[in-house]
C-alpha cells in the first residue's frame, strides 16, 4: 500500500502561526519578557567568571590566560606533559 507524501508546511507560515499561538500570546510570556529589562542595581552582587591559566609544571611560570572554561583552555595547551592548567584565581599574578 502506498502512503501519501507527508505534508510540508512553509517556514514563514510556521513562524507566523508560532508567533500568534495561544502560548505566544499568553500574559505570562509578556511578563517574562519584561522581567529582566531593568538594569541591575549598583550594589547588586556579581558573579566572578572563573578562568584558567597555563602554567609550566616544572617552574610554575604562568604562560598565558587561556580561556573561561577548562575545555577551551585544554584545547589551547600544546604540550600537556610540561604544561598544566590551574584556575586563575589561584595565581598571585595573571598575565
Amino acid at each position: 500500500m502506498r502512503q501519501p507524501d507527508p505534508h510540508v508546511q512553509e517556514g514563514g507560515t510556521v513562524l507566523v502561526m508560532a508567533e500568534r499561538s495561544p502560548a505566544a500570546m499568553a500574559r505570562t510570556r509578556r511578563t517574562l519578557a519584561l522581567r529582566f529589562q531593568a538594569p541591575p542595581l549598583p550594589d547588586a552582587p556579581t558573579a566572578d567568571i572563573p578562568t584558567w591559566a597555563a602554567v609550566v609544571a616544572s617552574t610554575g611560570e604562568v604562560i598565558a590566560d587561556t580561556g573561561p572554561t577548562w575545555a577551551e583552555a585544554r584545547a589551547r595547551i600544546t604540550d600537556p606533559v610540561r604544561r598544566i592548567l590551574v584556575p586563575s584565581s589561584e595565581l598571585t599574578e595573571v598575565p
